[in-house]
């Protein structure tokens, strides 16, 4: 098992999704003249749900460092959120999307394209007393903890437009049926149906939430999904042992996933019943 390879490739998503989390901090860190939006923020039970929609990025790991490249691929999502404390709040999501992912010589066969619909729950755990976030300022960080259900289906591109199967040389090359060297098409047509379509998904992260008035709300967040399947990709992964590629039939660890994404959401009102908890007053600067 490449462990090596795996964990540089996953230190790498880490620390640049990071720095992207990091820059609202920099645009709205001196933002502390919200008095309005502290004393929505620190009395949560009068508050509604919210709900909006989302976009975001995924790269495929699996459980290998064998890809050659691991494309990013685009998602859309439907998120919404609710308060419960000030500390917790609860998300739902449901989320259309692909992964994919390109082997190198001898395995382009084994590239994939996967269609997903991903839908979740999640609780999260702000962090704005553990940084010391002033009551007053639009953002508050979290990290969240969840389980979900993930519906997929996957394809290999094996067919050329005329349903003529590809070949793998012994040198690795790709030859059409007639022996001859050829270029795959982009098609991915041929279905894996020999695994599963459905599995539960344990989605792990962090991001920021923002409260930019009394109705409009934000979320930026990169979450790390376990999946409880490893054969998303249809097979136990390959990985290279000297000039010679094995395939690992006995690994203990399932295919993950990472995703980042920001939702801009519209929060339906305020509980003008219920009696505020305390009042946090404008800051004067």
């Amino acid at each position: 098992m490449n462990i090596d390879i795996m964990l540089a490739g996953h230190k790498k998503m880490f620390f640049l999704s990071i720095a992207v989390l990091l820059i609202p901090f920099m645009l709205f860190g001196q933002t502390d003249n919200y008095g309005k939006i502290s004393y929505l923020k620190n009395n949560p039970k009068r508050k509604y749900p919210a709900v909006g929609p989302g976009s975001g990025f995924n790269i495929f790991y699996g459980d290998k460092g064998s890809a050659e490249k691991r494309p990013i691929n685009i998602f859309f999502q439907l998120k919404a959120d609710y308060q419960l404390t000030y500390e917790y709040s609860i998300e739902y999501n449901i989320e259309r999307g692909s992964l994919s992912q390109e082997y190198e010589e001898p395995l382009q066969l084994f590239d994939f394209k996967l269609d997903y619909y991903n839908m979740n729950a999640t609780m999260r755990y702000h962090l704005d007393e553990f940084f010391g976030i002033s009551n007053t300022a639009v953002y508050s960080p979290y990290v969240a903890l969840g389980i979900g259900l993930y519906h997929f289906r996957t394809y290999r591109n094996l067919m050329d437009n005329n349903n003529n199967p590809y070949y793998v040389n012994a040198d690795g090359k790709i030859t059409d049926h007639t022996g001859k060297l050829t270029q795959r098409d982009d098609i991915f047509e041929s279905r894996i149906r020999d695994i599963n379509s459905l599995t539960a998904v344990f989605p792990l992260g962090i991001g920021l939430k923002f409260d930019f008035s009394e109705h409009v709300e934000a979320c930026t967040s990169l979450y790390v999904y376990y999946s409880g399947y490893d054969h998303l990709e249809g097979y136990l992964s390959y990985y290279k042992h000297g000039n010679t590629w094995k395939r690992n039939r006995t690994n203990k660890f399932n295919d993950i996933f990472y995703e980042f994404s920001v939702t801009l959401m519209y929060n339906f009102g305020y509980n003008s019943d219920k009696y505020a908890e305390r009042y946090v007053p404008p800051v004067n600067q």
